[in-house]
């Protein structure tokens, strides 16, 4: 089936849902969605397609709950489909941002709605300036059996086209969203050092350590996303934690799954002027959604920041993480993350705090308090403070004692601590465990770092 076909009957049922009420039944709206997935992606096996938890999300929702979807978020979502062509018709930039090649991609926030009302429709057609584009789409929530988690991810979704549709400043909907891959280039990501760390003369910067809250709650300061190196992670599967939820929350960084090659160890990727639009509650599977964003301040003009951490699965990995060579790569993938005035001119770098927490210590299995002073000192390197959440975890109780004694220090001489650290880990408490790592050996050095920090004279 040719293009310019598939995109006139598509653009006659749009405009239906749009303007005509084409939606009069929850049946409506699936059989809207289940034609554009034949139509796009299963033309042979239509008998396949599979919407039971989508059907499951419209039957538990209420009578209240369907009504404001078929006759006002749908049709909203219809017509920022439809409007694809007006959005993009002067646009021949649109494509990827590559491996190791920086490059900056702007849109405008009706651009970005009209993208994700095609991925919410199943409906993408690739075309113009989109030509480059790997688009995906919500499919994989909408079938298999009903799961509360997916019929949450689809409520965050429906309330981002709602709460959008409702925006009335020309400023905010009219918004350039920006995405930046940053690369440091190779011969400048080699000087970073073992021997470059050891001699900085910087200082440490504030750290504020909170034990409860969230980092989105800091709307001033650069938010710090937990990546995969495939950005937006488990967001499309089953995938409830940290980085998930940004995505879920900030649904405009959704477009990176689209646009981004996967992240490598001197590269991060900087996203500006993201709007939140959800209140959540819960984690992992019992993630939901709570409703729309109701701070009076930070809507918009949000910045995240996504680096992705090593994985450390098995019980050797995870103690082998306090060597120099993953903490130095930690390290590095920190500070290009951080530092990102230093490579190209951003309204982020007005942004001097960096709100984090523990980056990496979730799937990936990270040390928590290792991974605290990674980030504090690459932090200090790029001239930026810290607001650091503990989440509740028990293994940073100490936290504020370790930022004590060594506020005023050097990011020299903290991280030679680090260094120290490693030597005496390796060479004297793992002496004699070097065949035996099992998960009672990590789970007793957990806090062992804190311990030796704050023994040193």
């Amino acid at each position: 089936m040719g293009y310019e076909k598939y995109w006139k009957d598509l653009k006659k049922v749009l405009y239906d849902v749009a303007f005509n009420g084409r939606l009069k039944t929850k049946v409506d709206l699936l059989d809207l969605i289940q034609w554009c997935v034949v139509r796009n992606y299963m033309a042979k096996s239509a008998d396949r397609v599979d919407l039971r938890a989508l059907n499951g999300l419209l039957l538990q929702i209420g009578a209240d709950g369907l009504a404001a979807i078929l006759n006002d978020i749908a049709p909203f979502i219809a017509l920022s489909a439809l409007q694809v062509d007006m959005y993009f018709a002067q646009r021949t930039d649109v494509s990827p941002l590559v491996a190791q090649k920086s490059g900056v991609l702007e849109l405008t926030r009706n651009q970005a709605t009209s993208i994700l009302a095609h991925c919410f429709l199943c409906s993408m057609p690739i075309q113009k300036g989109l030509k480059t584009m790997k688009f995906h789409n919500f499919y994989p929530w909408y079938s298999g059996g009903f799961t509360q988690l997916f019929a949450s991810k689809i409520l965050f979704m429906l309330n981002y086209f709602a709460t959008v549709k409702a925006i009335e400043d020309p400023k905010q909907i009219n918004a350039v969203i920006k995405y930046t891959r940053i690369v440091l280039p190779q011969q400048d990501y080699d000087k970073l050092t073992i021997e470059h760390w050891l001699g900085s003369k910087k200082r440490l910067t504030k750290m504020e350590i909170r034990e409860k809250g969230s980092i989105e709650d800091c709307h001033n300061s650069l938010l710090v996303d937990f990546a995969n190196k495939y950005l937006g992670g488990g967001v499309m599967e089953h995938g409830a934690v940290q980085e998930e939820i940004l995505f879920l929350i900030m649904p405009e960084l959704l477009i990176t799954r689209f646009l981004c090659d996967r992240l490598a160890d001197n590269e991060a990727l900087l996203v500006e002027n993201l709007g939140l639009f959800s209140e959540y509650e819960g984690y992992s599977g019992e993630l939901h959604f709570s409703s729309p964003y109701l701070g009076r301040e930070g809507k918009f003009g949000r910045s995240v920041v996504a680096i992705d951490a090593l994985p450390f699965s098995s019980s050797r990995d995870q103690l082998m993480q306090f060597h120099k060579k993953p903490v130095l790569r930690e390290l590095n993938k920190a500070y290009i993350g951080f530092n990102v005035g230093e490579w190209q001119e951003s309204p982020a770098d007005r942004k001097k705090s960096i709100a984090t927490g523990r980056w990496g210590c979730g799937a990936f299995r990270g040390n928590a308090q290792l991974k605290m002073v990674i980030q504090w000192l690459a932090a200090s390197e790029a001239g930026k403070s810290v607001i650091f959440h503990c989440y509740e975890d028990p293994t940073l109780v100490r936290a504020g004692n370790v930022v004590k004694k060594y506020e005023g220090k050097t990011v020299g001489e903290l991280f030679a601590e680090l260094i120290n650290f490693d030597n005496y880990f390796y060479d004297t408490l793992l002496k004699d465990k070097k065949d035996t790592r099992s998960a009672s050996d990590v789970a007793a050095f957990d806090t062992l770092l804190f311990n030796f920090l704050l023994s040193q004279p």
